[in-house]
């Protein structure tokens, strides 16, 4: 955006001069009569050759400042925005009690520059466009200069331009030229561009899914258009299936086309095509393992099949996975994915306890699960009426100790974390009578 001079670049008044006299005898020159908040306008008082010497004396009312440039000229500081009257009188020069000679007036209008956001437009060829210079309730109280030359003085013009065309208008809160018989000489405006683009393409576009996911159920997809009215929806054979701007169409494994023929809203016409495809996803996903229960702490190996990705419950991502639950049962879950398709299957796996007691060969400090962390047997704890643990590092000191079957080691010494490596394990219970006792090892990972 810019400000731009493209007025006449010298104005003079004339109002209520004393005497009255052609050409006047004086008269106050200026460039501008509407200026902006801020700009030093210079004032010139122009007197005829058979009065000088004279001394001007300048009054501007309502009263804002301005100083001396020369004997006849001054500045004016516009600091405050509204009309000004500049009055200059002339008196003869060199005497004692110097006569008024005549005197000359102007109006000045002091605003500042508007703010405005432009409207562009997109038409097809032939077709009108409205561009704007501003849209919001304010903008009819200012005036506007529409460039190339529009008659209107209006926020919008209508236009049918036969080729992508710039618009520049000026934009003021006074008039441009003359107007309700005062000629107003704009200096302080905004300058913006408008532009209407004929475009020859159309602008509707289909909205929804272009996927969908076949299994037991057919499925159905919603497309809408948007930007446009539809004249007519069409099958692969062009065979129509509506006419609504929404419809919901089934949709069979493989690709399925469809078109639609519609107006968008700048008049354009055309037929668009859309393809959804279906895609199958297994109901079956988890292969039967053969047992859906094991020895507490021994393992299994569960299989998906029918996806090209794979997330189960337990934070891994293959097909295939060797799990050893330590709960009396837990669920697998996996979610098979094809594209953006996916099915979920799920097996639950029950253990026992094929001992009296198990340990863990492991445990990991940054695991996510809990029981991951924590270093203990599992057995059926109201079979024992005596319990011990204890943990050892490689120099045979002891680390950890526990006399309760729930409280086991979670990999720290003295409230820090051990160093990953091998620790000791030193387990004695009494189980009806009998005194059992187990000595191995436990790996700690980081």
């Amino acid at each position: 955006m810019f400000l731009g001079l493209f007025l006449p670049s010298l104005l003079k008044a004339e109002l209520g001069s004393l005497p009255k006299s052609e050409p006047p005898l004086v008269q106050i020159t200026t460039e501008y009569n509407v200026i902006c908040r801020g700009n030093r306008p210079i004032f010139t008082a122009e007197v005829a050759e058979s009065l000088k010497p004279v001394r001007c004396d300048w009054t501007i009312n309502p009263s804002i400042d301005f100083f001396p440039l020369s004997d006849s000229s001054i500045f004016v500081n516009a600091t405050d925005t509204g009309e000004f009257l500049i009055t200059v009188f002339i008196y003869e020069a060199n005497l004692g009690t110097p006569a008024l000679l005549g005197s000359s007036e102007i109006t000045i209008y002091v605003t500042t520059i508007p703010s405005v956001t432009p409207i562009h437009d997109t038409i097809c060829l032939g077709n009108i466009a409205t561009i704007w210079a501003d849209t919001s309730a304010s903008a009819w109280d200012l005036f506007y200069d529409w460039r190339p030359e529009s008659d209107e003085s209006t926020p919008f013009i209508n236009v049918s331009p036969d080729e992508t065309t710039d618009y520049t208008v000026l934009v003021s809160n006074y008039p441009f030229g003359e107007f309700e018989g005062v000629e107003y000489f704009n200096n302080c405006f905004r300058t913006d561009t408008a532009t209407v683009v004929i475009d020859t393409n159309v602008k509707f576009y289909i909205i929804g899914d272009t996927i969908a996911c076949v299994g037991d159920t057919i499925p159905f997809v919603t497309l809408t258009l948007v930007d446009g009215t539809v004249i007519a929806w069409f099958d692969e054979w062009f065979d129509e299936i509506g006419t609504a701007d929404t419809i919901r169409i089934p949709i069979e494994e493989g690709d399925n086309k469809f078109y639609v023929e519609a107006i968008d809203d700048k008049g354009c016409q055309d037929t668009i095509p859309i393809t959804v495809r279906g895609i199958n996803i297994p109901n079956e996903v988890i292969n039967d393992p053969g047992v859906d229960t094991i020895c507490r702490g021994d393992s299994i190996l569960l299989v998906a099949s029918g996806g090209d990705r794979y997330e189960w419950n337990v934070f891994q991502n293959t097909d295939s996975i060797v799990v050893s639950p330590r709960e009396k049962k837990f669920t697998y879950i996996v979610k098979a994915f094809t594209e953006h398709c996916y099915s979920v299957d799920s097996i639950t796996i029950h253990t026992k306890n094929c001992d009296i007691v198990y340990f863990p060969s492991a445990i990991s400090l940054s695991s996510p699960i809990t029981a991951n962390r924590i270093f203990k047997p599992i057995g059926e704890q109201q079979s024992f009426s005596q319990y011990h643990l204890a943990i050892y590092n490689r120099w045979g000191q002891l680390i950890f100790e526990s006399r309760n079957f729930d409280i086991g080691w979670n990999g720290t010494h003295q409230g820090e974390n051990v160093r990953p490596g091998t620790y000791v394990f030193v387990f004695r219970i009494t189980n009806k009578g009998d005194v059992w006792e187990k000595v191995g090892t436990v790996t700690v990972i980081d």
